[in-house]
């Protein structure tokens, strides 16, 4: 630390001291190629540490920690996956060990950790957005009732890459697939054994708190909610549709999609990349045609999405309301996806996950939406407020 070798001088009075200090200072590292920069003192505050790293395996984190002794000796920091916004910062401050010296202890004022937030979730965009910036140290950050100031800081950049101008996925774009303000289901049943069934029940007894419209052309009502010939006749939006029909018809399904304005699909229909290289040049045709549309889809041969949270409920096997849990971790169980809770099945028990895993020929592959990248879609689900960066 540069403070350690003699490289910072504090309190400097006035002219005549700075002139001793940057004598000093030339005299100590006349051998050390340097620069001096002379900057404004201060006030006494709380410090704490705040860091962004490129890790090789997670990709962009975060840091943060209170500051002194505190993360030199008691390593009280906390990290979390990079980008964060201000919620989710103002909970990593939660997190640490230290708190009550943000909230005030004794008879020091609260800090204001509202700008202690804004600096970790901007800290941790910026490394998001920078795909040259390997990582940053800003110690200390010296935080105040009133706002707080970045005393120093320490930037490594990658010399191989350029700042990339590529626009990330946003992780908000998944949220369909777990949180939809209305959901229709194609291949909807009224017959209980069929998935198309077993599908309306689950979001039934799990409480989906969204619309739901079952999608048949031969009835006008399912299980107490009407039935519509095509998702374009449904009279309100539709956020997501569920597609549980045979192969054949899953074209002029994604046409009819498409023609309501529908942008996020979960593919139950299998037989595609999974029944060897004629499924796979199937796969292809039906991806392409949705992205035309400028649609995304979870699948094919996708069960779709567990969240106990607000009653999502997809699987074709019929399950109890599982009940929601606080913690978000990855899991599988054939190709279950759970966000919240616990799932029993067999002698496997899948606690909350939130990777999406899908068996096949006794290989497991993770399934994510097309066009969504890996750390877009892990980005949406470690945190349940997705991070934005503007």
């Amino acid at each position: 630390h540069k403070t350690e070798q003699g490289g910072v001088v504090l309190n400097i009075k006035d002219n005549a001291a700075l002139g001793r200090a940057v004598r000093e200072m030339e005299k100590r590292f006349l051998d050390v190629p340097h620069a001096l920069l002379v900057q404004k003192m201060a006030r006494p505050g709380t410090e704490l540490i705040l860091g962004v790293k490129r890790d090789p395996g997670f990709g962009p984190v975060v840091l943060v920690g209170i500051g002194v002794i505190f993360t030199e000796i008691f390593r009280d920091t906390v990290i979390d996956l990079a980008p964060v916004e201000e919620k989710a910062a103002l909970a990593m401050l939660r997190r640490l060990k230290g708190v009550a010296l943000l909230d005030g202890y004794r008879s020091r004022e609260p800090l204001d950790i509202v700008a202690i937030a804004g600096a970790v979730s901007a800290l941790s965009c910026l490394i998001s957005n920078r795909t040259d910036i390997l990582e940053i140290d800003v110690n200390p950050f010296i935080a105040y009732p009133d706002g707080a100031v970045a005393v120093d800081a320490l930037v490594r950049l990658d010399g191989s890459r350029s700042p990339s101008s590529r626009k990330h996925p946003d992780p908000a774009t998944v949220a369909p697939f777990f949180n939809p303000s209305s959901m229709a289901v194609i291949g909807a049943s009224r017959s209980p054994g069929k998935g198309g069934n077993i599908i309306l029940r689950n979001l039934q007894k799990a409480g989906f708190k969204g619309a739901i419209y079952p999608i048949n052309p031969t009835v006008k009502e399912i299980l107490g909610m009407p039935s519509y010939a095509r998702v374009r006749d449904v009279p309100t939006p539709v956020e997501l549709a569920m597609i549980v029909i045979p192969k054949t018809a899953v074209s002029e399904a994604l046409e009819d999609c498409a023609a309501k304005g529908v942008t996020n699909i979960i593919l139950s229909t299998g037989g595609y990349s999974d029944m060897g290289e004629e499924g796979a040049k199937e796969q292809k045709v039906i991806i392409e045609q949705a992205r035309r549309a400028g649609i995304r889809i979870m699948g094919p041969n996708s069960i779709g999405t567990l969240n106990p949270s607000v009653g999502m409920s997809t699987s074709i096997v019929g399950l109890d309301p599982i009940r929601q849990g606080g913690v978000s971790i990855i899991g599988q169980v054939r190709c279950f996806l759970v966000r919240l809770g616990a799932l029993d099945c067999g002698n496997q028990t899948l606690r909350s996950g939130q990777g999406l895993l899908h068996r096949q020929q006794g290989r497991y592959q993770r399934k994510r939406p097309s066009g969504i990248s890996d750390r877009g879609y892990t980005n949406h689900h470690h945190r349940h407020v997705p991070g934005r960066c503007g």
